[in-house]
């Protein structure tokens, strides 16, 4: 382990992966699309570089990537409609919501600190909403996007195989499923060839290297900095957002804060217990 370049590397994958709103502001071309190709290319490059890495796969890899792409569809959309800080937010409410479907599925214990957590999130996110409860269409694209998250997390965690390996797989099954639904929802398929070079860049910065950097960045660091440190794509989404115009109101701050600090606060303490 060499933490000093761990740290480096957390770092840059939060920061690339935090910048896809930037792109997304810029794109034209359908969700659906952008989706694809953000999940298309580090397949690629995975099964080309890692392929001595990667083994067969599970019905759980695939479920995985099923999810992923729905998180990633959602986030955009979301993005799209409401800006960079509030879906961000959002989105980061799926690690909260993993310890539910955890206790759900897995039967892993919901401890009371657990609830503590998430509450202190949902907290956060009613602060974002100014504690009005009718939710609209445009704020229902965010929390869905933290909802696949969070099933996202519950199915990676009963997975056994290897990083790179269900990487590999939930990117695949991500981009066919994603191919499936431009199929059905075809009608509503916009692709602008002007967009191609900047969907390649965003594929490469947000998913090849965001990926990558990220997987050495988990080599080089324990549990704990990983997980806190990993909710720097917060900052860097909400920093993107700004330089891009985006306003800032004081209920945004504080209800990300705590939505944060109740996934930063959970990130801790399972590590704490788990070396005890």
């Amino acid at each position: 382990m060499n933490k000093k370049v761990g740290f480096i590397e957390v770092v840059f994958a939060t920061c690339f992966m935090g910048s896809l709103g930037l792109f997304v502001k810029h794109l034209s071309s359908s969700v659906l699309i952008l989706t694809f190709f953000r999940l298309f290319l580090p397949a690629v490059f995975l099964g080309i570089f890692f392929r001595k890495t990667i083994t067969k796969t599970s019905i759980k890899a695939i479920l995985g990537g099923v999810f992923l792409s729905l998180t990633i569809i959602f986030y955009i959309i979301s993005i799209k409609k409401i800006g960079m800080a509030t879906s961000v937010f959002e989105l980061y409410l799926g690690p909260i919501l993993a310890s539910v479907f955890s206790f759900i599925a897995l039967k892993e214990p919901l401890e009371k600190f657990d609830i503590f957590c998430m509450l202190i999130a949902l907290s956060g996110l009613l602060v974002i909403l100014k504690f009005k409860i009718d939710i609209n269409i445009a704020a229902l694209y965010g929390l869905l996007s933290g909802i696949f998250y969070g099933l996202l997390i519950t199915t990676n965690k009963a997975i056994k195989d290897n990083l790179i390996s269900t990487s590999f797989f939930e990117f695949v099954a991500g981009s066919i499923s994603t191919a499936f639904f431009m199929l059905f929802f075809k009608g509503n398929i916009n692709f602008i060839l002007a967009d191609i070079p900047l969907i390649v860049i965003m594929a490469v910065v947000c998913g090849l290297g965001g990926i990558t950097l990220m997987i050495a960045a988990i080599k080089n660091l324990s549990t704990t900095e990983f997980g806190v440190f990993s909710y720097l794509e917060v900052f860097f989404a909400v920093l993107f957002g700004v330089i891009a115009g985006e306003t800032l109101s004081v209920e945004k701050i504080i209800g990300g804060g705590l939505i944060k600090a109740g996934g930063i606060l959970m990130v801790v303490k399972s590590t704490i217990k788990g070396h005890l």
